[in-house]
């Protein structure tokens, strides 16, 4: 049996996908439980602040299940309906500190769910017109401290104000995010030790450390024969230890990097290991 993702919520619960099904796996009580629905290839996962579980597929749009009440509820693109979903190849779920959820989807752009009327808008790059995206393949969110949505695509990043749907990236003080323009952004997280940093991985050029106060940006890459680099260029997760370490997920093995030193620390096991 293989997995294609991962997930545990705040309950403990692990969530995993195996064959396009969904399983809950309580390591407590050593209980699996299968549901009866069927996925795509690619999923995402993704628990909101209320406990729904949001789940991202590669070909139907998403689902919600509300685990009260043991529901399922997929949300897909009606071309007859303006306030469905933009596209159904969801990459992407993400929840703002006002709780507003964002779908990021491949070739649609984004979508704001508005919880309260059950309904998407959805926001788009239109290369004709004065477009509040710089492109429309979406990758990963996040927010920043000044309620600005970050999103990674497949060629740069847009900064995007999430309530009027302003386009940032046009201000002087995000002059060095030009360096990324065509970078494949694979994920875009903050740090808990210093509200001014923002960590971008990109998944050819390695992974970037941008100072939006000072503007500056550094790159850290995989260099061959050194060992004192990353393990590769292509960096697909991000994910922090504490305040002091941050894990990077590459595509040759993971790398634990110390933010005060900049010193990385490599993981690699051999499969016959």
């Amino acid at each position: 049996m293989s997995f294609l993702n991962l997930y545990q919520t705040e309950d403990g619960i692990i969530w995993l996908i195996s064959n396009y099904i969904l399983y809950s796996y309580d390591s407590e009580n050593n209980n699996i439980i299968p549901f009866p629905i069927t996925l795509s290839y690619k999923n995402s996962m993704f628990e909101d602040s209320s406990g729904i579980i949001w789940i991202g597929t590669s070909s139907k749009g998403v689902f919600s299940f509300d685990r009260v009440k043991k529901k399922f509820t997929l949300y897909n693109h009606n071309p007859d309906d303006i306030f469905s979903i933009g596209g159904n190849l969801v990459q992407c779920v993400y929840e703002d500190r006002s709780g507003n959820l964002w779908v990021g989807a491949r070739l649609t752009g984004i979508n704001k769910w508005n919880k309260y009327k059950w309904k998407f808008n959805s926001v788009e790059y239109d290369p004709k017109g004065n477009s509040a995206l710089l492109n429309n393949d979406i990758y990963s969110i996040y927010e920043d401290e000044n309620h600005q949505l970050w999103l990674g695509t497949n060629s740069r990043i847009t900064v995007l104000d999430s309530e009027s749907f302003l386009l940032k990236n046009r201000h002087n003080k995000f002059n060095a995010l030009k360096r990324l323009e065509k970078e494949q952004i694979s994920c875009i997280i903050g740090d808990p030790a210093n509200k001014n940093i923002i960590w971008i991985s990109t998944l050819d050029a390695g992974l970037f450390k941008y100072d939006t106060k000072r503007g500056l940006i550094q790159q850290f890459k995989c260099v061959l024969k050194d060992s004192l680099t990353l393990s590769d260029s292509l960096v697909t997760s991000l994910a922090h230890l504490g305040e002091n370490y941050l894990f990077i997920g590459t595509f040759s093995g993971l790398d634990l990097l110390n933010k005060k030193t900049n010193k990385l620390t490599k993981f690699k096991r051999k499969i016959d290991d």
